[in-house]
């Protein structure tokens, strides 16, 4: 029995082949920012702590997945702690965490899918703000702030469509 070859083009357009679904969701770049000392802010507006990616998509139909990933606190109980994900100048993400006694470590860890359409370089950072008048928001540190407690980190991957 003899094996023929058909070439992709010859495949009718609405026929699903490994050979037609080429190219999506491919990762084209990926950059990541890490910061692992303390910072602390008391501010009720958003504080830059530095965690900032910058990420040039090759197309204006790639999407920009965004990692967020670490640990922060604040040092009353019952107050809320949001972060804030900014594409250069605009707020595009808030995500919220409350802690349940003083001192509380709590995991800062989700993700974000952002299609910016744009092919210029984009600043994508992570900012935080305490919700509670008086509060302390710290990023990175130990229980009762005696050591550094570990890292926190901002990824950025281009999907190319």
């Amino acid at each position: 029995m003899s094996k023929s070859q058909i070439a992709t083009g010859g495949i009718a357009d609405d026929a699903v082949t490994i050979a037609k679904a080429t190219g999506f969701g491919k990762i084209g770049q990926v950059v990541q920012t890490v910061v692992d000392d303390v910072k602390t802010s008391t501010s009720t507006s958003y504080a830059d702590f530095d965690l900032n990616v910058n990420i040039t998509p090759s197309a204006t139909s790639s999407k920009i997945m965004i990692f967020v990933s670490g640990v922060g606190g604040n040092d009353a109980s019952h107050t809320r702690v949001t972060t804030g994900l900014h594409r250069d100048s605009t707020l595009v993400k808030e995500c919220s965490f409350y802690t349940v006694q003083d001192d509380a470590l709590v995991p800062i860890t989700w993700s974000y899918l952002d299609s910016p359409s744009s092919t210029s370089q984009i600043t994508y950072a992570l900012k935080f703000k305490n919700d509670n008048s008086g509060g302390t928001v710290t990023l990175n540190r130990s229980y009762n702030n005696s050591t550094d407690f570990g890292t926190t980190m901002i990824t950025a991957m281009e999907v190319l469509a």
